[in-house]
């Protein structure tokens, strides 16, 4: 599953209404930002916001002087490499590998990859393979607030009110004595608060009672203003939900898609800036 825009508690934030919001809906709203995030990334003619390794195969046509990549930005580690071949079959070997900056110039924010004065790209099937890190958001691990008590295989409690932060489906993942020092990965089921404590459940039930480290996913990177729009739309959409005839238990635990028309909606539309991409060569 790629990477969210926004977080289900970015979206519960921004409700008056917390009633409506309770975590009985929670599951339903994680599937909503899922579409929503999908949706903005169609939009755009992007598969994701990701910022991964990515391999791309090019065919240009006759007088092809440009190529536009699928995900950009290009990071700048590890460097972008452009392999060139004629030979049939191809060949992407170390005779092929393309010099930056030398044949060939990299255009990191817009993701262009083009060649030097007149110089064009060869023409032909899968010509040009190109491997780059693009994207945006990036997933990294972090010490959970509090101190883990084991409680069961499938819980533990935490003391204090962190409930925003244990929302469900959070990559979640800890050490304990049958794992020893390799980290296990689950997701957060659900967290509910009493008497000042938190009690965490988890998806795979895999805790034991050495319990001793728990680390919390962070996905950073997404502009402000995609963020801001996928919580606009995501918010939209929950809201919505009835008049579209989205009845939320018939959702919670099945699928959800955006085939009864729910469209991005002009107010969503009109914060973005241009994150459009054409792949190709052209």
């Amino acid at each position: 599953m790629a990477l969210k825009l926004c977080s289900i508690q970015d979206v519960k934030d921004r409700t008056k209404g917390g009633d409506k919001f309770e975590s009985t809906f929670d599951a339903l709203l994680g599937k909503i930002i899922d579409s929503v995030t999908l949706q903005l990334a169609r939009h755009f003619g992007r598969p994701d916001w990701d910022k991964i390794a990515r391999t791309e195969y090019f065919s240009p046509g006759v007088y092809a002087k440009r190529i536009f990549l699928a995900s950009p930005p290009v990071a700048s580690t590890p460097a972008i490499q452009v392999w060139e071949s004629t030979a049939a079959p191809r060949v992407y070997g170390a005779d092929e590998l393309l010099v930056l900056d030398t044949d060939y110039f990299s255009f990191s924010e817009t993701g262009i990859v083009a060649k030097d004065g007149y110089a064009l790209w060869a023409e032909g099937l899968k010509s040009v393979k190109i491997v780059y890190t693009g994207g945006y958001l990036e997933s990294a691990w972090a010490a959970a607030p509090g101190t883990p008590t084991y409680v069961s295989a499938g819980t533990f409690t935490v003391t204090g009110d962190y409930t925003t932060v244990y929302y469900p489906g959070r990559a979640l993942r800890y050490k304990d004595t049958a794992g020893g020092s390799v980290f296990q990965e689950t997701t957060v089921l659900a967290s509910s608060l009493s008497a000042g404590v938190t009690t965490v459940t988890v998806a795979d039930s895999g805790l034991d009672s050495g319990l001793n480290t728990v680390e919390l996913s962070t996905i950073s990177g997404a502009p402000a203003d995609l963020a801001e729009a996928a919580i606009r739309q995501a918010k939209l959409v929950f809201d919505r939900r009835e008049a579209g005839g989205l009845g939320s238990q018939s959702l919670e635990g099945g699928s959800f898609s955006f085939s009864s028309g729910l469209k991005l909606d002009p107010s969503v539309l009109e914060l973005l800036g241009d994150y459009r991409v054409r792949p190709g060569p052209t």
